[in-house]
């Protein structure tokens, strides 16, 4: 303590004046040189990367590059939830047009399904743009035969449009409203079974096909109650960023569907808006889309550059396990038709074909049991 007041006397002006000034900052310093070391703000890179993602004087891999960037930034929620306050949604949806090139396509797609998922604000921001019928046109059967478009999609570029999808739909009550009333079903039905022109058929590639039932399943999964004893949002980690990102409110909230604030009241009553599950059981039955999942795993669609391949595993488990959670979670009926096709099957195919759908023991007795009748 003595120390500190001698030190204080020894400092002190003995003339009576005051302090002087405050030094000026140096304005000779390069904002370039800064930049480089201290690194640009996310918002500012968001901005660059997605110019560069719009220049169609670019060539496509300068500019896939560049959009790669931007998704790899939105992967940080805060990142992802800025997009709105930095108003990217209209651009980045421009490039969903059939006259940018497919990669460009892709590539942007990938952003937006990277940007809404597990993130309700970002979602409920999204769907404002009303982005379903675009999103449907690319995963359409139609489309990627080239009938409405002179650049069909690719698979990747569908696959990612079903990504994109997927995250959009996702605990979210009134966008699979709206997602029926722009005739969401009819597509992902079409895409499951194939596409038949005159003397043509169009087999609707294995990749998309896996990712449709797997997106089936995902929507008819019940939503787990909240847990009041658990703070913390289910949210994923942050992506791979070094710098610091405008901070903007990503608190958890109702996503509705698009066009209106209000639009969770057009639920029907009762309904949870984060549940999907009592909405997709109910439009899987009247669409007809049960039936095309058995005969999917009954008698399996040929895929392949050459249609000559059968059984594809992956997609089999996924289609077994989006029966299952039909008819074990969320109480679904078969037709007895539909009984009758999985018993002859299962029957004749026994544990190899159990293995094959991925099930285990229990599950393909409980299975047997409901088509049986036993």
């Amino acid at each position: 303590m003595e120390s500190l007041l001698r030190w204080g006397i020894e400092n002190a002006t003995t003339d009576g004046s005051s302090p002087g000034p405050p030094p000026e900052p140096r304005k000779d310093l390069d904002p370039n040189i800064i930049d480089a070391i201290l690194g640009k703000p996310d918002a500012v890179l968001m901005k660059e990367a997605l110019a560069i993602g719009m220049d169609s004087s670019l060539d496509v891999e300068s500019r896939v590059i560049a959009l790669d960037d931007l998704e790899m930034l939105v992967e940080q929620i805060d990142n992802a939830t800025n997009l709105t306050s930095l108003q990217m949604y209209p651009p980045i949806m421009s490039l969903l047009s059939s006259k940018s090139p497919d990669p460009v396509r892709m590539q942007a797609l990938w952003i937006l399904g990277t940007a809404v998922q597990n993130n309700p604000k970002a979602q409920a921001d999204f769907l404002t743009h009303d982005p379903l019928p675009t999103i449907l046109s690319i995963i359409s059967p139609s489309t990627s035969t080239g009938l409405e478009t002179e650049d069909p999609p690719s698979s990747q570029t569908r696959s990612k449009a079903a990504y994109a999808l997927s995250a959009s739909l996702k605990h979210n009550a009134a966008a699979l409203i709206h997602f029926g009333d722009v005739g969401g079903w009819n597509v992902i039905r079409d895409a499951l079974q194939g596409w038949y022109l005159i003397f043509i058929r169009c087999y609707s590639d294995i990749t998309i096909r896996r990712k449709i039932a797997f997106l089936i399943n995902t929507l008819l999964l019940p939503t787990a109650p909240p847990d009041s004893s658990s703070a913390a949002p289910n949210i994923p980690p942050p992506g791979p960023t070094i710098h610091s990102a405008p901070q903007s409110s990503a608190t958890p909230s109702t996503a509705v569907a698009p066009h209106s604030e209000s639009a969770s009241s057009a639920l029907p009553p009762g309904l949870d808006p984060t549940s999907t599950s009592p909405l997709a059981r109910e439009a899987l039955r009247t669409h007809d889309i049960i039936p095309v999942l058995i005969d999917s795993l009954t008698a399996p669609l040929p895929y392949g550059p050459d249609a000559d391949e059968e059984v594809d595993v992956d997609y089999a488990e996924k289609a077994a396990r989006a029966l299952i959670t039909f008819i074990e979670a969320v109480g679904g009926e078969l037709s007895s038709p539909g009984k009758s096709q999985l018993n002859a099957t299962m029957q004749e195919g026994g544990s190899p074909t159990r293995i094959t759908w991925g099930l285990s023991d229990d599950e393909w007795q409980a299975l047997m049991r409901n088509v049986s009748g036993t």
